[in-house]
């Protein structure tokens, strides 16, 4: 038995594709991408198949035989019809989830729920698809000189079956994809809204290239290694926009500091504090309020002589997270009973994380007040939150690591509701501030001071 020659150029190009492609999934599936989370395992399965789809086209053009084109006539095409139902899912709650549409809130939770009617009819019609491509096999096996040498063997469809692919590639560019593009277009400018306008463009482009070359011209030699670098691209796309959609990322990104002249009440808080004429700059005080007692104003002093760059963290529509909400150039972490991982708020530079996890809270702190976060402040008003959700072990153990990796000079402010707390968890708290407050009926001012 002779050996036929090998088609040298389009086994290198193609194989070239699979290896990005999976050097690509493989980079998609070690992001983080926060942002996405939920939709996260779905993009990695559809791309999977996707991968799978080009290994068997790879092993057809190597091989060169007809019993290689059946099996990727089969297996191949199966996989990439099935990589249309996650993609599929993954619109339907990447819709929900992001604020910015017309009449669809955002939800919580990575399940898919209800799916709408056109994602389920597309979803049957992809079972319908695989099941009459299994059980009837419509289509026959064709040998084309390759031009290299040697022939390629490749899957002619009937022509009903072929006009059913179409459609189905054409339902699902006008509705998963349109959908996600016209969602990322409402947002404002940043990482989600360039994530999710390019990304649907990516697959819709793929979705054209597959059909159009591997069902209209399929005769072309050169057409197979085209849609496997088009695979390669759509993964390369999905890794390249979703590195920036780590949400706790984005909400530390360096941001130039102030530039506007101090107010001239700008140590109004050291004044009030008594600190003869000493900025609280540079010193984490743990104040403990009353209610009622007007503390936000202090919060808000506070803010203000501090300067540079403040993260809030606040219980999400408590009173410091509204009377700060307002104030240009903070960063808020907002806690919420309401969500298991970190989501995106109403603005830009809100983060919501759960209010019972402290240990995401910790990671979250740490990327922005390591060594390295000059000129960051803090101010920490969910103190008696985590006390009631984490318990006193947790808070302390919280706060111990918290102190250990920060810098010496950070400027903090935390914040305990007075008298809503046994004294012994207070006194085991206190005993990690050096400077202490009070701000009760009786007014503010310092029980503790820094040395």
């Amino acid at each position: 038995m002779v050996k036929a020659e090998m088609p040298s150029p389009l086994v290198l190009v193609h194989g070239l594709a699979l290896a990005l492609s999976l050097l690509f999934l493989l980079f998609l599936q070690r992001q983080k991408m926060t942002l996405f989370a939920p939709v996260k395992q779905y993009l990695v399965v559809g791309y999977s198949l996707v991968t799978c789809w080009s290994a068997l086209n790879f092993l057809n053009l190597t091989l060169q035989s007809p019993q290689t084109a059946i099996l990727f006539a089969l297996v191949g095409v199966t996989a990439i019809l099935l990589a249309i139902v996650p993609a599929t899912f993954a619109s339907e709650i990447i819709v929900r989830e992001v604020k910015g549409g017309e009449g669809e809130g955002a939800r919580t939770g990575r399940s898919i729920g209800g799916l709408t009617p056109p994602a389920l009819a597309i979803t049957a019609a992809v079972a319908a698809l695989v099941f009459v491509l299994l059980a009837f096999t419509p289509f026959t096996v064709k040998g084309t000189p390759s031009g290299f040498g040697g022939v390629v063997y490749d899957p002619s469809y009937a022509w009903w079956y072929t006009v059913a692919l179409t459609a189905l590639a054409a339902g699902f560019i006008a509705y998963p994809c349109r959908r996600v593009f016209v969602r990322g277009s409402r947002l404002g400018p940043g990482p989600a809204r360039t994530a999710m306008t390019l990304l649907p463009l990516s697959w819709a482009l793929f979705a054209v290239l597959a059909v159009g070359l591997g069902l209209y011209l399929p005769r072309i030699p050169s057409a197979s290694p085209v849609v496997g670098l088009a695979g390669a691209a759509l993964l390369a796309a999905s890794a390249y926009l979703f590195r920036g959609t780590n949400l706790l990322d984005r909400l530390f990104a360096p941001q130039p500091l102030p530039t506007r002249p101090p107010p001239a009440h700008a140590k109004r808080l050291s004044a009030r504090l008594g600190l003869e004429g000493r900025a609280v700059r540079g010193h984490v005080v743990l104040l403990e309020y009353d209610p009622s007692a007007g503390y936000e104003k202090d919060v808000l002093d506070y803010v203000e002589e501090v300067g540079g760059t403040t993260l809030v963290v606040a219980q999400k529509g408590g009173p410091v997270a509204l009377a700060l909400a307002e104030t240009p150039g903070l960063r808020f972490l907002l806690l919420d009973s309401d969500v298991s991982y970190p989501k995106p708020g109403e603005r830009e530079s809100e983060v919501l994380v759960p209010e019972s996890n402290s240990a995401l809270l910790l990671e979250a702190l740490s990327k922005g007040f390591g060594e390295s976060a000059g000129g960051a402040s803090l101010v920490f008003a969910a103190l008696s939150d985590m006390l009631v959700a984490s318990g006193t072990k947790a808070t302390y153990d919280f706060l111990k690591k918290f102190f250990g990796f920060v810098p010496g000079d950070l400027s903090a402010l935390f914040l305990l509701v007075d008298g809503a707390h046994d004294p012994a968890t207070v006194a085991l708290l206190r005993s990690l501030f050096n400077t202490q407050a009070v701000h009760d009926p009786k007014g503010l001012r310092v029980v503790k001071r820094a040395r």
